[in-house]
């Protein structure tokens, strides 16, 4: 299980304030084409109403991000945004897709399945973060506990652990978590 922390740089009070408000993210991760992206996008469009009091962050397959911005253009609270990104912003690298290929809100680094299939260590999860807060000035950094860490009611301590934490302590960055304990 995955608990999203979202990370940002903060210049004022009013920004950590604004980092308390909820919001509904959705990492459509493989599940939506571009086509369906689209239909998907259209059936929000003709639900406006059901929408306009939340703040939405979505975050489609990097294919679709164009489609799902020009179709949620029309929405103040949508925001779109990457679900990951390399940490280099050019260069010879095949696949990967760098944080300034879109102009996106934000991107969610440290995904669990990246950790385990791909083998990414915080050291490389904590460049990717900086390299969006750099960029775009936000990213989400998901800490994973296990189930029965989660069912324990453990999640606080897990993220306090050193292999859990891709940030260096002496970072100057506000952390607002999107579960409160």
């Amino acid at each position: 299980m995955l608990r999203n922390a979202i990370w940002k740089k903060t210049t004022s009070i009013g920004d950590v304030k604004k980092m308390n408000k909820k919001i509904f993210a959705a990492n459509w991760k493989m599940y939506l084409n571009s086509n369906e992206s689209r239909e998907f996008m259209l059936k929000i469009n003709a639900n406006k109403d059901l929408f306009s009091e939340f703040d939405i962050m979505i975050f489609p397959s990097h294919v679709a991000i164009s489609i799902v911005q020009d179709l949620a253009k029309e929405f103040d609270n949508i925001k779109i945004g990457m679900q990951d990104c390399d940490v280099l912003t050019s260069g010879a690298v095949t696949g990967s897709n760098s944080i300034t290929s879109h102009k996106v809100d934000s991107c969610i680094v440290g995904h669990s399945e990246r950790r385990t299939i791909f083998n990414e260590k915080n050291e490389l999860i904590e460049k990717k973060l900086n390299n969006c807060l750099d960029q775009i000035g936000s990213a989400i950094l998901c800490i994973g506990e296990k189930l029965d860490e989660k069912e324990e009611k453990k999640t606080f301590e897990v993220i306090k652990k050193p292999s859990n934490n891709a940030i260096d302590d002496s970072s100057s960055t506000e952390f607002s978590s999107t579960d409160p304990p």
